[in-house]
């Protein structure tokens, strides 16, 4: 008896795709900080800035829509540039049946 061997896949490279409807045309979309990362950023579309103080819990409208494929998931999460600064993204996984 001889164990097998492993073989090496190549792995097809996916490229993601992400729909999205833009509220008021803003402007705004979704981004990649490289072509390297698993996540796209979201950013605050308001014109002012936004205090929070500390131990507050607030929402805001990020006023973008997007469309989620079927079989797939998006997750909210906080960039840990926010983290550092004591502030958490109480988000949840947002799937294509929403």
């Amino acid at each position: 008896y001889e164990p097998m061997k492993p073989t090496k896949r190549k792995q097809k490279k996916k490229k993601t795709t992400l729909k999205y409807y833009n509220d008021q045309n803003l402007g705004l979309q979704p981004e990649k900080a490289h072509s390297k990362v698993a996540e796209f950023d979201l950013k605050y579309p308001g014109k002012e800035t936004l205090v929070l103080p500390p131990r507050t819990v607030t929402t805001f409208d990020l006023k973008i829509a997007e469309e989620v494929p079927q079989g797939s998931m998006m997750q909210l999460a906080s960039r840990s540039s926010l983290a550092a600064k004591g502030i958490t993204v109480k988000g949840g996984v947002i799937d294509a049946g929403y």
